[in-house]
């Protein structure tokens, strides 16, 4: 914490600006703690202790203001696959407290290793795909409690269970759909019409209210609520993982890697998200925060969630964004509402266990489609289809396979949408035209009509690389078939920020062939640290030549004079 010891004033101060936000979003966060776990496949209790120790570990080291880790609905659908047995090989709810750990030790090692750098490699196509993959994923596996199909197995397969449960939607209890449909309307119009108080507090009341009430009814089999669905449950804030689960996960091979495995892909996805929720508040408040402290409030708050017996967490803007709106100004808010959270789920559990399993279906669903930013996909399928084409990839292979097939696909197949642009070699050029300069930006295939230009400033963007020195090697030589009349090129080199051994080569290549057709060729604007790769340190004597005689200029507008190119 960034409070001085002994400052109890500003220690008071801090508290008292922050506690209502804190309240407000503490209120929030129980219910909505309580409806992840259950759709994690690990009953209410587990999504309170991380609501509780997760979200009071990363607000004590983290190193954003205003974000909120906890329980979140990106790992929803990997943490229900677990339990079911799909892809560890272990089925349970009691391996979730594991992968916390195993998980936030991951994040312990990407914080050790600078590891945020990298994972900016992933585009934000692929992380918009995956949210709206995993929305689709919660909003399935609550069609049961939706439809009140609880009756019909499925087995953790996304496509293979909705089209299991629509096969069964004749059967659906029309009550308790009923109750879903009025708790997802209330909440899909208070979003509208009420803004300072989310729909979710009014709701969660309304729900024990009418769980109480119909218990002991004909409608109590038709409504069941937690208590109902979870039997002699007992509330704690912490559960600590036996021995003999750790034995049983590690004891083979087969099991060992689909821990580490699944606990990588958890690592990463709670890294992404978090630290793109705390870019997020970052942008609305005008404010910086510490990557590096974030990973590290992250990574160990998912250890201590993971020991105490809670879940695999990260960053949530749900809460968050809540956070700010309330007047939030300090990380210490976060600490209150983790301790908010504990306390208010002790005093109040014996009444939250009368909400209908349908209305936390409905909570489900309302988290879900705030997972799918509908206005991205807008602006995206307006100015890029590629990346449009990218996430839409990722939603549908997580329906399909699972979230690490999903990232890893979008991943490699942004990776070589970008070579093939890199490859294209962006390039710009200023033409000399019968007296007149004309300025041309050209990528990939040249698409200007042949000209009888004498003169051509060739400027490379941005880097040179092995993957693209040959379009630009291959369009110099290029211009020099298709215009008989040129005669001086000029390499402009004051855009390049990289440029590796293979475009040494090819450029100076090209340098040799425009020299053996009469055509002369200056370098301008070169780095002074560019020059020395270039010239007497290389096995490549096109530049040495070129610096000897004197065709190194500083500008390609004096390159121009001094060759003596007619211009306007």
């Amino acid at each position: 914490m960034d409070i001085k010891k002994g400052s109890k004033k500003r220690l008071i101060s801090l508290v008292s600006v922050n506690l209502r936000p804190a309240i407000t979003v503490a209120i929030v966060s129980i219910p909505l703690s309580i409806a992840l776990s259950i759709a994690s496949g690990a009953g209410p209790v587990p999504g309170i202790i991380t609501g509780f120790w997760a979200t009071i570990i990363a607000g004590f080291f983290g190193g954003s203001r205003y974000n909120v880790v906890g329980p979140a609905g990106a790992l929803t659908s990997i943490l229900f696959a677990v339990v079911a047995g799909s892809i560890v090989g272990i089925s349970g709810p009691w391996v979730l407290p594991i992968l916390a750990i195993t998980s936030g030790l991951m994040i312990l090692l990407a914080y050790f290793l600078k590891g945020e750098r990298y994972l900016k490699y992933i585009p934000s196509s692929v992380v918009l795909g995956f949210s709206a993959g995993v929305a689709v994923s919660i909003a399935a596996t609550q069609i049961k409690e939706a439809f009140g199909l609880t009756f019909v197995h499925t087995e953790g397969e996304v496509l293979k269970d909705i089209f299991t449960l629509l096969g069964n939607i004749s059967s659906s209890d029309w009550i308790t759909f009923a109750v879903f449909f009025v708790g997802l309307a209330f909440l899909l119009i208070w979003r509208k019409v009420v803004k300072n108080i989310p729909g979710i507090i009014p709701l969660v009341f309304a729900g024990i209210a009418f769980g109480f009430f119909t218990r002991g009814t004909a409608l109590a089999q038709h409504i069941p609520t937690i208590a109902d669905r979870y039997q002699n449950l007992h509330f704690s804030l912490f559960s600590l993982p036996s021995f003999s689960n750790f034995s049983q996960m590690f004891g083979n091979i087969q099991s060992f890697l689909g821990i580490i495995e699944v606990s990588a892909l958890i690592a990463v996805v709670a890294i992404l998200e978090t630290l793109i929720t705390a870019r997020v508040a970052d942008k609305i408040t005008s404010t910086r925060f510490n990557e590096s402290k974030e990973m590290r409030g992250l990574a160990l708050a998912n250890i201590v969630s993971g020991i105490m017996g809670g879940l695999p967490a990260t960053g949530v803007f749900v809460r968050t964004g809540l956070n700010i709106k309330s007047g939030a100004t300090h990380r210490i808010s976060s600490i209150i509402i983790g301790l908010l959270t504990g306390i208010g789920a002790i005093i109040f559990f014996s009444a939250l266990k009368f909400i209908p399993m349908a209305t936390i279906a409905a909570i489900l669903y309302i988290t879900a489609l705030g997972l799918i930013e509908v206005s991205q996909f807008k602006n995206m399928w307006k100015a890029s289809r590629e990346d449009f084409f990218i996430a839409m990839t990722v939603a549908v292979l997580i329906l399909v396979f699972d979230a690490g097939i999903a990232i890893g696909v979008g991943s490699l197949i942004a990776l070589i949408l970008f070579i093939e642009k890199t490859s294209n070699g962006n390039a710009e050029l200023l033409l000399n035209l019968n007296g007149k300069l004309i300025e041309r930006t050209i990528t990939g295939k040249m698409n200007f009509i042949k000209s009888d230009y004498d003169t051509i400033v060739y400027s490379i963007a941005g880097f040179c690389s092995y993957l693209d020195a040959q379009t630009h090697t291959g369009r110099l030589l290029k211009m020099v078939k298709d215009n008989p009349r040129l005669h001086t090129v000029v390499l402009r080199m004051r855009n390049i920020y990289y440029f590796d051994i293979d475009a040494i080569e090819s450029i100076a290549y090209a340098i040799k062939e425009l020299e053996k057709k009469n055509i002369r060729v200056a370098i301008a604007s070169c780095s002074e640290d560019l020059e020395k790769r270039l010239v007497g340190n290389c096995a490549y004597k096109a530049f040495d030549s070129l610096k000897e005689k004197g065709m190194f200029f500083p500008k390609s507008s004096i390159a121009i004079e001094s060759l003596k190119v007619k211009s306007v």
